[in-house]
């Protein structure tokens, strides 16, 4: 990864979270910066499964709505994009 494509954060911990973070990479041999990147990363992908979960129960609702004659297949489209924006 080269340094131009690199974009710095800088996070306020009060000393006691610090420190546990701290010790936390330490026990799995990490660096601080380390940890905390592979923590953000794993937060990353759980909110993102969420956010397909979520799609998929949508769409499922909105199938359903059509099948079951309350949407139409262009209202059930306007609906999912409303929804995607929102």
């Amino acid at each position: 990864m080269k340094t131009s494509e690199v974009k710095w954060v800088s996070v306020d911990l009060v000393p006691a979270l610090h420190d546990d973070v701290k010790a936390m990479a330490q026990a799995q041999t990490k660096t601080l910066k380390g940890y905390v990147i592979d923590a953000l990363m794993e937060r990353l992908l759980k909110d993102q499964e969420e956010e397909e979960k979520e799609d998929r129960l949508w769409g499922e609702i909105a199938e359903k709505a059509v099948k079951e004659g309350f949407l139409s297949d262009k209202e059930t489209a306007d609906l999912m994009q409303r929804i995607n924006n929102a």
